[in-house]
């Protein structure tokens, strides 16, 4: 694997030095840490596809857009209120 460099604000970089302190890390592993815990929408977009198969083949339940919009829905909502993303 090769290194690359990134550029961030000194109050960031700051910020990665002492979350990686505290977790007995280095930048360089937080940052790859927090990159992997994060998936793409590819991912996201497979991993949807996998869980409705599941549904369908495990359980007989058959999902339309529609069930997928509301569940979506439902989870904003939960984040909204929980604070989620500020």
């Amino acid at each position: 694997m090769s290194d690359t460099t990134i550029k961030v604000p000194t109050e960031v970089r700051d910020r990665l030095a002492a979350l990686a302190k505290e977790r007995s890390t280095t930048i360089r592993d937080l940052v790859g840490a927090l990159a992997n815990a994060e998936p793409t929408a590819a991912e996201r977009a497979a991993q949807m596809e996998e869980n409705v198969a599941v549904l369908r083949e495990g359980f007989g339940v058959e999902l339309v857009d529609g069930d997928l919009d509301a569940g979506r829905a439902f989870w904003r909502s939960v984040a909204d209120r929980s604070g989620a993303g500020e």
